[in-house]
């Protein structure tokens, strides 16, 4: 699993609102931006998240015709950094990202991969948390990750 994630702007949010922003530096070795993500995101950004353009604009003004500036500026960063892993949740974009080969996580993988490590004591209050800050999932998907959490 790689040790850089790009997350991109909804993932800092819900994250930042349930006060598990960290994670992001307790999971990964390194936290990388785009200026896109950071004119998005609008909070300061903590000191350890880094912020780095891909040097491939044209490309990103191509898949901007599909997602979002953040979502675009990511993914190409992403196939030029090559080992890393993106973190989007919008639907759309994840399916552009796979169609990509990029390696792919949500904020609901992080906060598994956090109860994995023994960052966070419970899965289901962490998802509870992010749903009282308006974070959308399907039954059908914490029913799943619960079970993957062992809860």
């Amino acid at each position: 699993m790689p040790d850089i994630i790009l997350p991109d702007t909804s993932c800092l949010i819900f994250l930042n609102k349930i006060g598990e922003i960290h994670l992001l530096d307790k999971l990964y070795n390194k936290a990388i931006v785009t200026e896109e993500i950071v004119e998005e995101y609008i909070e300061p950004l903590p000191e350890w998240i880094e912020i780095k353009n891909p040097d491939e604009k044209l490309y990103q003004k191509v898949l901007e015709q599909t997602v979002d500036k953040g979502e675009a500026s990511l993914m190409v960063l992403a196939l030029e950094i090559r080992d890393c892993l993106v973190s989007i949740d919008d639907l759309r974009a994840r399916k552009v990202a796979k169609s990509l080969n990029l390696r792919l996580t949500g904020t609901l993988g992080i906060i598994h991969k956090a109860k994995k490590a023994g960052l966070i004591s419970s899965t289901k209050e962490t998802i509870q948390k992010l749903k009282a800050v308006d974070f959308r999932i399907s039954e059908k998907i914490e029913r799943e990750l619960l079970r993957l959490s062992g809860e």
